[in-house]
């Protein structure tokens, strides 16, 4: 059987147009998937941040609470939820920063720390009927990190 000068031309272009098909689906399916990686992972690190800072303004709420507390004079057995919240407080920052560390990478765990080391320094004050509002001053470079590592 012979196949004419034509078909053979339909064969090999139908071939080329085959093979052209399945290279653009592959190439769609990666760019697609290198995307949505890149999409996931900004939304890990945004996800982080907004933790680690609701975390931070949570325990800035609990020293604010038991240094009103004790300023007020409450007695020693009063003063056991605000504390107990505090402490809570404390444990949401420590696990919400190391989280971050682990979102952006070792290059920031000194900046990170800091805003645990600011709340275990307000812990300290509040238990003197002290509240500076420091967390709010280690809240400012946390969030110009998130803001630098989103773009």
């Amino acid at each position: 059987m012979e196949v004419s000068t034509e078909a053979q031309v339909a064969l090999i272009v139908g071939i080329i147009s085959a093979a052209a098909g399945l290279i653009g689906a592959l190439g769609g399916t990666a760019i697609g998937w290198w995307l949505n990686n890149k999409s996931e992972r900004r939304s890990e690190k945004r996800a982080s941040f907004v933790e680690l800072l609701a975390a931070m303004d949570n325990c800035q709420q609990a020293c604010t609470e038991l240094s009103v507390a004790i300023t007020g004079g409450k007695a020693e057995h009063d003063l056991g939820r605000p504390r107990d919240r505090l402490v809570i407080a404390v444990h949401h920052v420590e696990t919400a920063g190391n989280l971050a560390m682990l979102a952006v990478g070792p290059e920031h765990e000194e900046l990170l720390r800091n805003g645990m080391i600011a709340c275990a320094e307000e812990v300290k004050n509040a238990n003197h009927g002290v509240d500076t509002m420091g967390i709010v001053e280690a809240r400012r470079p946390i969030l110009e990190l998130g803001r630098k590592e989103l773009r």
